[in-house]
């Protein structure tokens, strides 16, 4: 967060990044459960920078789709293991999650703000040069 508010300034494009696999985990310095605390900061952070309009079109990426699909669809992990989330789906269909935990961080987006998503592997060397490329492609339009 301290280098939150040293770059928003000086930036009109930022990057959130979340890891999907923790949606089960709990956090060590809070007791909180990882996906739900990662919602409430991607709704903080859009609040206070879109008020002071330090940001425009900020870029979600949702990470570790590998490990997320482990989880869920080999380990049969539900979304649901902390009773945080009632909505999540209650089957193990990796398309079913993908678009759950989406939609759960858009539907905490201001409806006039508009967000540029996308689920990758990091690991995967072609998909994040592709990532990159839109956000970059992207950057060139502000």
């Amino acid at each position: 967060r301290i280098l939150e508010k040293k770059l928003l300034p000086l930036n009109s494009r930022v990057i959130f990044v979340v890891s999907m696999a923790e949606y089960d985990e709990v956090l060590p310095e809070t007791l909180e459960n990882a996906l739900e605390s990662s919602i409430q900061a991607f709704r903080h952070f859009l609040t206070r920078s879109m008020k002071e309009s330090r940001c425009r079109m900020p870029v979600l990426i949702l990470n570790k789709s590998d490990e997320f699909f482990e989880k869920l669809c080999r380990q049969k992990i539900p979304l649901n293991t902390s009773g945080r989330f009632p909505s999540a789906p209650r089957t193990f269909d990796f398309e079913e999650a993908k678009d759950w935990m989406l939609q759960s961080f858009l539907k905490v987006v201001p409806s006039d703000t508009e967000v540029c998503s996308f689920i990758v592997n990091a690991l995967d060397e072609d998909e994040t040069k592709n990532v990159m490329n839109s956000i970059f492609t992207s950057l060139m339009t502000i």
